[in-house]
């Protein structure tokens, strides 16, 4: 058996990372293959990229894994003071140590900077992922929902609660403008949410920039001032790959001072009916398990859990820096 080799990737290698993210995700429900724009929207040109804190796994020559240590820099400025591991290994390449190796240097990658916590995700909640963390020492912290409604009609209009309109728009042709007010109304109304850290209004932008997907954004006005906002997409290029009608809640949020007035309810009715109208059958959204409030939306309207996000934290021994609870 051939031991592997382990080298920090430059933008030549984009093909090869794309190859093992897509392969090692096909095992998901629902997951796409995301393109090469979105991969290197999401390494290259990420502002927080770092090729010393990420590794391209290779067994004679052949690229197998991918590991990354991420560290936003937004959320070491509000003191929190952790990194992000994210670790993908091709199946037939499981199970050597490749997933081992690229863990220990990715903690390792975190101690140098005098990070005092960890964090993974698993998107099943059993499997190698989890063994992996499990076998590292991380513990449990919370879950997350993937939720589903199967629909072959609209479900049911709501009156909009008093004073509120919707104002509603391609995500692929916003313009910067929206899309800045869109990140804003993103990063006030998530503040209060569990792990949540602001995201850069560059960061949407890029995204818009490179989704093969098709996307609506949604704000929820009361007179001219944002109060809720969505963000729905239609899963094109999985479709079209998989003969399926499948789409997407992304985000679902509404602000602080109006919350339990009916907003998000009638947002979701929205985003749902913009999705069936376009042929959708089935709409996807993830979900906070410990969120109650949302949770009742989401059953009320007939989404019903799916399958399960498990996150991971793991204090590290050696940093020096103080560190911030993470939103307990």
């Amino acid at each position: 058996m051939s031991a592997a080799d382990y080298q920090h990737p430059s933008s030549s290698d984009l093909p090869e990372i794309a190859e093992v993210l897509n392969r090692s995700r096909h095992e998901l429900p629902y997951e796409r293959d995301l393109t090469l724009d979105e991969v290197n929207a999401d390494l290259f040109d990420d502002e927080d990229f770092n090729s010393s804190g990420c590794w391209i796994g290779r067994v004679e020559g052949k690229a197998v894994a991918f590991g990354r240590a991420i560290v936003e820099q937004k959320r070491q400025e509000l003191g929190l003071n952790d990194g992000f591991a994210l670790v993908e290994v091709v199946p037939e390449y499981r199970g050597r140590g490749i997933e081992e190796e690229l863990m220990k240097r990715i903690l390792d990658f975190f101690r140098t900077t005098d990070l005092r916590l960890a964090q993974y995700q698993a998107a099943t909640d059993r499997g190698w992922r989890n063994e992996l963390a499990l076998g590292f020492g991380f513990k449990e912290v919370r879950r997350f929902f993937r939720m589903e409604l199967k629909a072959l009609a609209p479900i049911r209009r709501l009156v909009p609660p008093r004073g509120v309109s919707i104002q509603s728009s391609s995500f692929k042709e916003a313009d910067n403008k929206t899309i800045v007010e869109f990140a804003e109304a993103f990063n006030e109304y998530f503040a209060d949410h569990f792990n949540f850290s602001p995201v850069s209004p560059s960061k949407w932008i890029r995204w818009r920039d490179v989704s093969q997907d098709i996307g609506r954004v949604m704000f929820a006005k009361l007179v001219d001032k944002p109060v809720g906002v969505l963000l729905a997409e239609e899963s094109a290029e999985f479709n079209r790959r998989n003969n399926t009608s499948l789409g997407w809640i992304w985000i679902l949020a509404v602000s602080k001072d109006h919350r339990h007035l009916g907003i998000g309810t009638y947002l979701l009715t929205e985003g749902v009916n913009w999705l069936i109208n376009r042929g959708m059958r089935t709409v996807l959204l993830g979900v906070d398990a410990e969120n109650r409030g949302a949770l009742g939306i989401y059953t009320s309207a007939g989404f019903e859990v799916l399958s399960e996000t498990v996150v991971y934290r793991l204090k590290l021994v050696g940093g020096n820096a103080p560190s911030r609870e993470v939103n307990k």
